[in-house]
């Protein structure tokens, strides 16, 4: 007993500066610990409030890690302008129903420029760029897509974004999709189904809003960022991976032209008024299957201007 508490015992060598704890493997394990603890918070606050904030710690960590690459692509895309004396901006957006379904804006590098006559008047039309053509191969022009889930437009993982003329012809249940913010990455890359309907993606949808968790969505996140490395296709959309969900019902006549027109004619009158102050979104990026990322991609070249 003498001897324990002379300081050679046991428990003084734990806690003495050369005992266990003074060790690296014991700084490990409290570092382990603390990360443990940490996700065990997040998990069971996720819904309340973890969700947006790790949306918003990640996207501030990619785009400080990337910021080198956003300066660069920036001054490119300013040089190919001058050389090519065709001048546009260096971002373009679409818009699409967010959380709640109001309007959100999805921001790109700008792929496309002007067509001009012979004389250098602008015709009106916009091709690719060869700039642009680049940005496409390469997916660098959804990079922007950091900065809206930065600012809580949207989120890594979540719903398909949709059109505001689609909302027009949405039930009330199926509304309840907008409970959460749509997402680069769709959760649907965790399904097994190829063939899914839009009132199948819709079920799904709310059941997603309703038990979303953190393990659920970091596993949606890691999947979709493997579709995208190996150049997947995006077949686990469904009915949704190559029209709108207006335009399917127009195709198989559950809705007129009629309504169909009125739809994107109101959405176009709502976005108007939502972004009174804010750029137009005329100018849009083309289409692009070369990313999982962000599933927008699909409609990218029609612009919610035109609704």
């Amino acid at each position: 007993m003498n001897s324990l508490l002379s300081g050679g015992g046991f428990g003084y060598n734990l806690l003495s500066e050369g005992g266990f704890w003074g060790t690296w493997y014991a700084s490990l394990l409290v570092i382990v610990a603390e990360v443990i603890l940490f996700f065990l918070i997040a998990a069971v606050l996720y819904r309340f409030l973890f969700k947006d904030l790790l949306n918003v710690l990640f996207a501030l960590i990619f785009i400080v890690a990337l910021s080198w690459l956003f300066i660069l692509l920036i001054i490119a895309q300013v040089i190919y302008g001058a050389t090519t004396k065709n001048r546009f901006p260096v971002f373009t957006s679409e818009y699409y129903a967010g959380k709640l379904s109001k309007p959100v804006a999805l921001h790109f590098f700008t792929t496309e420029e002007s067509v001009t006559d012979g004389e250098g008047r602008e015709t009106g039309e916009r091709l690719l760029s060869g700039y642009g053509k680049f940005l496409r191969k390469t997916g660098l022009y959804k990079l922007p897509h950091l900065l809206d889930v930065l600012c809580l437009r949207f989120s890594f993982v979540g719903v398909k974004p949709m059109r505001l003329a689609d909302t027009r012809f949405m039930t009330e249940s199926e509304m309840k999709r907008f409970q959460v913010r749509p997402g680069l990455i769709c959760y649907l890359v965790g399904t097994q189904e190829r063939e899914m309907p839009y009132s199948g993606m819709f079920r799904e949808d709310a059941r997603y809003a309703a038990k979303y968790s953190l393990g659920k969505d970091i596993k949606y996140f890691l999947l979709g960022v493997l579709r995208c490395i190996r150049g997947e296709d995006k077949s686990y959309l469904g009915e949704a991976q190559n029209a709108d969900y207006a335009e399917v019902l127009l195709r198989k006549g559950e809705i007129a032209q009629r309504d169909f027109d009125l739809a994107r004619e109101d959405a176009e009158k709502e976005l108007a008024e939502f972004f009174a102050d804010s750029p137009t979104a005329a100018d849009t990026p083309d289409r692009s299957d070369s990313s999982d990322i962000a599933d927008t991609s699909d409609n990218s070249d029609r612009s919610d201007k035109e609704e």
